[in-house]
C-alpha cells in the first residue's frame, strides 16, 4: 500500500485533498530532518515539528473515535495500525518537542548543527548517538509494558490485579 492510498483510507480529507496533503507530509518530513541536522532555523522547526506531530495526534484520536481500523502509516511501518499504541508514541514524540521548545525558548538552548557537533570530537558524537540509541529503547519498553505481562508470574500477576 502506498503512504498516499493510507493517507486516504483516514477519510479526513476528500481523496485530492489527501493525495496532496500525503505529497505536502513527505515534504515536511524532508524539510524537518535535513534541516534540524544542518541546525538551519531550529526555532521554526521545533515549531514545525509541533504542529506536524499534533496533526498527526489529532488525526489518530478521530480515527480512533469514529471506530475506524486503518493502517497507521507510522515510522514507514506498512503492518500497525493505528491504536492507543501509536497514540502514545506521538505523544512522547510531542513531549520531546515541547522539552526542545522550553530549552530553546526559556533555557536558551544553543542549536549547534551537524558541523559543530562533528568538530566538538568523536567522544561527543559517540555520546549523543548512544543516548539517543537508550532513549528509544526506554520508549520501546515503555510502549511494550502491556506485551511484557506474560514474562511476570502467574501468581505475581494475579497479586498485582
Amino acid at each position: 500500500m502506498s503512504f498516499v492510498q493510507n493517507v486516504m483510507d483516514y477519510e479526513l480529507l476528500a481523496p485530492l485533498m489527501a493525495r496532496s496533503f500525503a505529497i505536502v507530509i513527505v515534504l515536511l518530513e524532508t524539510v524537518l530532518a535535513v534541516g534540524f541536522i544542518v541546525g538551519y532555523h531550529p526555532d521554526w522547526l521545533l515549531v514545525l515539528a509541533f504542529a506536524v506531530l499534533a496533526m498527526f495526534l489529532a488525526g489518530g484520536i478521530l480515527t480512533l473515535k469514529r471506530g475506524k481500523k486503518v493502517l497507521c502509516g507510522c515510522l514507514g511501518n506498512s503492518n500497525e495500525w493505528i491504536s492507543r499504541r501509536s497514540l502514545a508514541r506521538l505523544l512522547i514524540l510531542l513531549s520531546g518537542v515541547v522539552y526542545l521548545i522550553a530549552l530553546r525558548f526559556v533555557g536558551n538552548l544553543h542549536w549547534p548543527g551537524l558541523g559543530a557537533l562533528y568538530s566538538a570530537g568523536w567522544a561527543n558524537l559517540i555520546a549523543t548517538i548512544v543516548v539517543a540509541i537508550w532513549l528509544m529503547v526506554v520508549a520501546s519498553w515503555v510502549l511494550s509494558i502491556g506485551e511484557l505481562g506474560f514474562m511476570i508470574p502467574k501468581t505475581l500477576r494475579r497479586r498485582i490485579s
